[in-house]
């Protein structure tokens, strides 16, 4: 298997990268005793810094063909060994490496003998983060984004950070720079101080291309609706983001959506759920979302009755609160819909601190366009508007009739329910 190269404009750092994925993370004691494996080994760890990443230009003493051939050599040692020792992780693990290296000297058919490799591994040690960590990093490095980011962030969710080493961070690192997540990248940079990385030119590198590509928001300017709010259509539903804000819903593509410009710190959206049909003909509820910073001193019980004004409006409970802890209120204004009943509006309330890591909950990894042709291809991600970094508060509302309250609620619970914040 062979990709062809794209240059990415930010990626100019990647050839000097720090720790990754490398012979180091074998566990050499565990190899077999033989001294045609440990050649291999030694062969292998001698030309490592050669061969961790592919260049365009050889900068090395040592010619390209004879580290190819030392590799070949080395792959062919290895065949013969897994097919003796099969249940060896190890093994494995050190065949997956040497042929993701030898990939990276046009050595044939060595990626699909390291994707082999590595999944070997992984069966025989399930629990064991290096075998998805190793085919990971090769993925991303081959332009398998989308599969190798998605396969460290399984990795992410299910082994505690701290027990991965320096080397799966900086691999996760550049596949986040690469796949356009830069609130990962961030929280990555923030793990690899945690675990006292040694200090690297190229880490800087990437935390300042992470910084460049989210704004900070200013919460006493005004934004277009076009800077803050962005919506994705799939399978008949739009998911509606907004970072800066930080929330996310989804709502039928059939419902009417309007969002709003962001002024004095206040943003909101307008959706129009249904039709729901009633005796008196269609009712379209209403379901507004306004956001905005925590007032000094204003309780979420303060910011519920400043909108909440209705004199019949007591305490109800909704039960797909999106945070922690939710208030809700409902009122019922007589005759307001007419033929089609009272109007009943509830309300509910909750509220978020800002995250350490903000962004990462909307994140999803994007894919670099490929190349048309075998000549360089440049990508210029688009800018994201980072969270405010105050407490904000959150109101979710229904406005419906009495004819339709039945489902009315539904769409509305609903509607909570694929409420994100964070």
């Amino acid at each position: 298997m062979k990709f062809a190269p794209l240059l990415f404009s930010a990626l100019l750092l990647f050839s000097v990268s720090p720790a990754t994925a490398s012979l180091k993370d074998i566990q050499t004691d565990k190899l077999p005793r033989n001294p045609a494996i440990q050649k291999v080994y030694g062969d292998a760890l001698s030309i490592e810094p050669m061969v961790q990443v592919w260049t365009g230009t050889w900068p090395y003493s040592m010619p390209k063909e004879k580290v190819r051939s030392l590799l070949q050599e080395s792959l062919a040692e290895l065949k013969n060994a897994t097919s003796l020792s099969g249940d060896n992780e190890e093994l494995w693990l050190l065949t997956g490496l040497v042929a993701h290296y030898g990939y990276n000297v046009d050595v044939d058919e060595s990626y699909e003998l390291a994707a082999k490799a590595f999944a070997e591994a992984r069966r025989l040690s399930p629990d064991d983060h290096r075998p998805d960590w190793f085919l990971g990093s090769l993925e991303c490095q081959t332009l398998q984004t989308l599969q190798g980011m998605a396969r460290l962030l399984s990795l992410e969710q299910h082994v505690q950070w701290e027990k991965l080493p320096v080397g799966f961070w900086d691999d996760y690192l550049y596949c986040t720079t690469i796949t356009i997540m830069p609130a990962h990248s961030l929280r990555a940079i923030a793990h690899l101080r945690s675990l006292n990385a040694a200090p690297s030119p190229y880490r800087d590198g990437l935390l300042e291309i992470a910084r460049k590509r989210i704004d900070t928001p200013d919460p006493s300017a005004a934004y277009r609706k076009e800077v803050v709010w962005r919506s994705d259509k799939s399978n008949s539903r739009v998911s509606v983001t907004n970072t800066m804000f930080g929330l996310r819903f989804v709502a039928p593509e059939s419902w009417s959506l309007l969002v709003n410009d962001v002024t004095q710190g206040l943003t909101f959206a307008q959706i129009k759920a249904g039709p729901f049909s009633s005796p008196a003909g269609n009712v379209t509820p209403n379901i507004l979302v306004l956001v905005r910073p925590a007032k000094p001193g204003e309780s979420l019980e303060d910011f519920l009755k400043s909108f909440m004004r209705y004199p019949s409006a007591a305490p109800t409970r909704i039960h797909n609160c999106p945070s922690d802890t939710c208030l809700a209120s409902h009122a019922v204004e007589a005759g307001a819909y007419k033929e089609a009943g009272d109007g009943h509006v509830t309300m509910a309330v909750f509220k978020r601190d800002a995250p350490q890591f903000p962004g990462v909950l909307f994140e999803e990894p994007v894919a670099i366009p490929g190349p048309n042709s075998q000549k360089p291809s440049y990508f210029h991600p688009e800018q994201r508007m980072g969270r405010l970094s105050c407490t904000l508060y959150y109101l979710v509302a229904l406005d419906t009739a009495s004819s339709v309250i039945e489902k009315a609620d539904e769409a509305y619970e609903n509607f909570l329910k694929q409420f994100q914040v964070e």
